[in-house]
């Protein structure tokens, strides 16, 4: 269908025309991110090395209880796997093996993923949920 095909040429011009900004806005928030939560986690892959929409986090001094508490979280969405993942409770992320990781540093790491619509308040929300959570952890 020809209005179809015009749309869909449209959103391709509004994509490209918004992509460095929308890349920029990204990598900001990552940046930020990292930066506020140094002393709690750590990237599973150097952030040289990824791009900023997905990223993958390690915490090395929350125990198992607290890492289960951060997956129940009503306020933030996080996987625990790769997106390709089979989904197989029993197993940890493939993609994390395959870098070497060990079962522990497995469990205690989890998947972001920001957009373009994720706004530096959210980004605040889940850096303040993971701040209490670790306060949680050395109590």
């Amino acid at each position: 269908a020809t209005h179809q095909i015009v749309g869909f040429g449209e959103a391709c011009k509004i994509a490209i025309n918004e992509m460095e900004k929308d890349f920029n806005h990204v990598f900001r928030l990552r940046e930020e991110f990292f930066q506020d939560m140094k002393e709690y986690i750590q990237p599973n892959l150097p952030l040289e090395n990824t791009i900023p929409y997905i990223f993958n986090i390690y915490f090395p001094n929350m125990n198992d209880e607290i890492i289960k508490q951060i997956y129940q979280s009503p306020r933030l969405i996080l996987s625990a796997k790769s997106a390709c993942s089979n989904h197989n409770t029993n197993t940890h992320s493939h993609v994390l093996h395959a870098l070497g990781l060990n079962n522990i540093q497995m469990r205690h790491s989890c998947r972001l993923s920001i957009g373009k619509y994720t706004t530096r308040e959210e980004m605040q929300t889940a850096v303040n949920i993971f701040k209490e959570m670790h306060k949680e952890c050395v109590l």
